[in-house]
This record gives C-alpha cells, sequence and structure tokens, in this order.
C-alpha cells in the first residue's frame, strides 16, 4: 500500500518561544502536523478503508496469505482450487446508501442572543399598543386594523397569536440561505456517496470554500484525510490540528503557487520521478492508493494557534474613551 512520504516526524513548535510569527513557523507547524498525522494509527487504518473497500467491490482474493494458504499446498504448488465469491457485504451497504437517499436532512437556524429577545419583545409591545387602540376605536376602524395585523380582541389573544406567527427576521434570512447553499451544493444527491463514505471508512468528509461570493462544499476522500488521533469528539472539534492531501501534476502545482522559484520548481520535478506507488503486499492497490507516474502528494494543513493581546479603553486627544491594543512591544506597531 502506498502511503505519503513523510521523511521524518518534526517537533512540535514552541508557541511562547516565537514573538514574532514568520513563515519559517508556520512551515515548522505543518511539517508537524503532517508527521504527527500519518502514525502508525493512521496507516492501520488507511489499510483497513482499502481492504473494506475490496470486499465490497467483490475482489476478496486480495491477501497473499490466503493465496498461499488455500491455493497452493505445503510444497508451494498449485492446488487447483478454485476461488469463488459470494459478497455478502455489497447489500448491505447498498441497502444502507438507499436509506440514506429517504433521510430528510433540514438545518434550522435560530436566533438566542438578547439582540434577537429585545427584538421579539418590541414587536409583541408593538402588537399589543395596536391591541389596545383597537379595543378603543369605533367598529371600522377596529375591523380594518385586525385586517393588517395580527391581533384579537384582547392581549392575551394578541399574545398567543404573536407567539404562533411570530419569525424574526434575520432568522428567517438564514433559513433562506441556508436552503439555498443546500440545494445549490446538491446536499440531498450526495447523501448516498457520503453515507458510502461512511460505511467504508466510518466516517464521511466535506470542506467547505468561498466561490464567486457562494458557499460552496467539496468532497474529501477520507483515505486523503488525517487529523489529531488524541481527539475523542466525533467530530473532531477538539483536534489540534487535520489535514487533506492530494496527488497532483507538477504543472498543476506550478499554476496554483505561481510565486515558487526555480529552486523549488526543480524540487517538484525531481520528487515527481521518483516518487512510485508501492505495490508489494497487494494487487490493485494503486487505484486507491497510489500516486500515479508523475504526480507528487500535496498537503493542506489546519490547526488551532493562538496570539495573546490585550485590548483597553484609552482616552484620545480630546478626552473621549476608545477601545484599543495596549501593552505593545516597543517594535509593534502603534
Amino acid at each position: 500500500m502506498f502511503t505519503p512520504i513523510v521523511l521524518t516526524n518534526y517537533d512540535r513548535p514552541d508557541r511562547t518561544a516565537i514573538s514574532t510569527k514568520e513563515i519559517e513557523y508556520h512551515l515548522q507547524y505543518g511539517r508537524y502536523s503532517v508527521g504527527a498525522g500519518f502514525n502508525s494509527k493512521h496507516s492501520d487504518w488507511q489499510m483497513m478503508c482499502f481492504i473494506i473497500r475490496q470486499f465490497w467491490l467483490g475482489n476478496q482474493w486480495i491477501m497473499q496469505e490466503d493465496l498461499e494458504a488455500f491455493l497452493r499446498d505445503e510444497s508451494k504448488q498449485s492446488t487447483n482450487r478454485i476461488k469463488t465469491i459470494k459478497n455478502y457485504i455489497k447489500p448491505i451497504v447498498e441497502q444502507y446508501r438507499g436509506n440514506a437517499t429517504i433521510l430528510d436532512i433540514t438545518p434550522n437556524a435560530e436566533c438566542t442572543s438578547t439582540k434577537a429577545i429585545n427584538r421579539r419583545e418590541e414587536k409583541l409591545q408593538e402588537m399589543l399598543f395596536y391591541t389596545k387602540v383597537a379595543q378603543q376605536a369605533n367598529p371600522q376602524f377596529k375591523q380594518a386594523l385586525k385586517s393588517k395585523l395580527p391581533i384579537g380582541d384582547t392581549e392575551e389573544e394578541t399574545e398567543a397569536m404573536f407567539n404562533n406567527l411570530f419569525v424574526d427576521g434575520f432568522t428567517n434570512a438564514m433559513n433562506e440561505y441556508l436552503r439555498y447553499v443546500g440545494k445549490e451544493n446538491k446536499f440531498k444527491q450526495k447523501q448516498p456517496e457520503l453515507a458510502l463514505d461512511i460505511a467504508m471508512t466510518g466516517m464521511a468528509v466535506k470542506k467547505y470554500f468561498v466561490h464567486n461570493g457562494d458557499f460552496r462544499f467539496k468532497r474529501i476522500t477520507p483515505e486523503r484525510f488525517f487529523w489529531d488521533r488524541n481527539a475523542i469528539e466525533y467530530d473532531l472539534t477538539d483536534a489540534e490540528f487535520m489535514g487533506e492531501y492530494d496527488y497532483m501534476l507538477p504543472t498543476e502545482i506550478f499554476e496554483r503557487w505561481n510565486s515558487l522559484t526555480d529552486g523549488e520548481m526543480k524540487a517538484i520535478e525531481d520528487a515527481a520521478r521518483l516518487l512510485l506507488p508501492n505495490t508489494s503486499n497487494f494487487s490493485n492497490s494503486n487505484s486507491v492508493f497510489g500516486n500515479g507516474n508523475g504526480r507528487v502528494p500535496v498537503f493542506t494543513c489546519y490547526w488551532k494557534d493562538y496570539e495573546k493581546y490585550e485590548y483597553g479603553y484609552v482616552l484620545d486627544e480630546y478626552g473621549y474613551p476608545y477601545l484599543t491594543q495596549i501593552n505593545q512591544k516597543p517594535d509593534e506597531s502603534d
């Protein structure tokens, strides 16, 4: 099985020892994330996922020990046995994918901030005010108010109608946007694809990005996703780092990152000629893990970091207080 080449495990950079985080610091942290992500546990998990996918495809005769034990005798001669396959896994997985097709996933936004509560209370008081006006008005004006506004004959009736009908404008707009994003990214059509990933690897990975002002999602192959193995939350919110990798041609790399130096481009070209898939233990494993001739692994890493700043209210030249950063070092900006 081919796995990305990591020359060595790098030490985690010390955040407290670095006053200014330059490019070298981020490179060190990226190398540390890749080295820590591809440990023995991750390699075993990749191997397990590969075997599960092969068994689902009906390719059960991939283990060398099975071929030796069942198709050869003690003298390593052929036993004339016939390889037979009965796939019990695929029907179960297909049923699982079918259930995912009819699964209804409807996101819903709900505003819980104090400003939202204030907007609601202000709108309720407005309706109660109109209710009092309608109670004291003539029948014609009262009927006109009730036809235009959701109010009742009493304050209790108005409050009950308000609780049933009120929708926060910001919440409504956000829910509309969630429905738009789901439709544009075809979440419903991609549920079977994600269900297959969960069945094969135990996880499904989506990566969001902004394209032409729209919120887009891209599926990441789970086997090409790595993360902090010390995380225990099911959604990896407590992971210190995570990332993904893809195999790209040198020409693709040069086109995407056009600020590379001549030396860096030559190093990438040399790596593309040297990296070859290793398929000594499995047949057809290159289709899943192999990089293919002329491609190099390109890593994208994300990690949690922090910088400490102190802010406080100070008086400006006119005596007005304003919030600004304080206790800066002399070599930093004003």
